[in-house]
């Protein structure tokens, strides 16, 4: 999702950009670090232990409200990218074939301890927003993701290597 990412930007921007594929998070965040790349895009996870040490610097969030971990750096969309949202989402999922009534109590509970204090404040302190949702809204969710993503790629002529 990072290079789809960097190409809205591109995109949105009207710019040129050179994409530099790593194999994962740590790379990335050790060639920006080393300067070998002059941007990247990448979890707050990842890159705010680095901002606040001073060693890169955070231009803006791509979700769609300011991370409550760092509330100072503004949403790409209020620096002027409006088509740029894109966020790191975790769901829960169960086999083809479970049960609704399992399902419904499976999601209950998920969302009822997503609500306690210690595990949102874990979840804060890794710079993760806890939305717990239905299942029918992570569905339709997923498909606009889908979509949006999908069109992306085909736009940039991106390629699974």
């Amino acid at each position: 999702m990072f290079h789809l990412t960097g190409e809205l930007f591109k995109r949105q921007a009207g710019i040129e950009m050179v994409h530099v594929p790593f194999k994962g998070g740590g790379p990335t965040v050790a060639n920006l670090v080393g300067g070998q790349v002059s941007l990247a895009f990448e979890t707050m996870l990842a890159l705010s232990p680095f901002i606040k040490a001073g060693k890169v610097r955070g231009l803006a969030v791509t979700g769609t409200q300011r991370s409550s971990v760092m509330p100072e750096l503004p949403t790409i969309v209020e620096l002027g990218f409006p088509g740029i949202v894109a966020e790191n989402w975790y769901g829960f999922y169960a086999p083809a074939g479970t049960p609704q009534q399992v399902i419904t109590k499976l999601n209950a509970e998920i969302v009822k301890s997503l609500q306690q204090a210690d595990v949102k404040k874990r979840f804060q302190d890794l710079g993760t927003e806890i939305v717990g949702s239905t299942p029918a809204e992570l569905s339709d969710y997923v498909n606009k993701e889908m979509v949006k993503w999908g069109q992306t790629a085909k736009e940039a002529g991106a390629k699974i290597d």
